[in-house]
């Protein structure tokens, strides 16, 4: 039988991998992975490993607003994706929903996950009103077909976390306040999964 070793979270786009990072330095008790079809912004990261999907559909310059596109992108890395989920007692996906990549790979990837029988959550972030209708879209699409997957999962608004009318630095601080509370949610939602799982050792 295969061994089964600890939870793993994954950053799923550029904000899921600034989420991963940020719990990486908080919650030492899983291991972590930062996947991306952004060749850049996952050089931006260090601290955790980081996984590129979909190099020969974006050529690494990530799946802009294309819900399709990260489909397609965590599908054509499949068989490398599978390698490294596979072993781990859960998985957590972090996600910004605005994204190609972190709202159509997250998805591909959750849908992937059940099918190999692997307990999975979701913690996702809604976009600003002012990032436009294509990231609303997005989000909206993702958060109904994450409900229909019957999955667990968290949801945060950027706007719940800030006054779209303060200043600069005011921005800045509800960001990070956004971060924070991603963090401990996904912390929560990390050790429900492993209360639920069954432990083969």
């Amino acid at each position: 039988m295969e061994e089964i070793t600890r939870s793993l979270v994954i950053g799923v786009g550029g904000a899921g991998g600034v989420l991963a990072t940020r719990m990486a330095g908080t919650f030492e008790q899983a291991n972590y992975l930062a996947m991306d079809s952004d060749a850049k912004a996952l050089a931006r990261l260090g601290r955790i490993p980081t996984f590129p999907i979909g190099a020969r559909v974006t050529g690494g310059h990530g799946a802009k607003r294309s819900m399709d596109l990260g489909r397609l992108a965590l599908r054509s890395s499949l068989k490398d994706v599978q390698s490294a989920c596979r072993g781990h007692e859960s998985v957590l996906l972090l996600a910004g929903l605005a994204g190609g990549t972190g709202s159509g790979a997250t998805l591909e990837l959750a849908d992937e996950l059940l099918r190999m029988g692997t307990p999975v959550g979701v913690v996702g972030v809604r976009p600003f009103d002012f990032e436009g209708e294509k990231a609303r879209m997005n989000s909206e699409h993702a958060l109904e077909q994450l409900s229909i997957m019957g999955l667990p999962k968290v949801v945060l608004g950027l706007n719940e976390t800030l006054d779209l009318e303060t200043s600069k630095g005011s921005l800045f601080d509800g960001m990070t306040n956004l971060e924070e509370r991603a963090v401990h949610k996904a912390m929560e939602m990390l050790r429900d999964l492993r209360a639920a799982t069954p432990r083969t050792w």
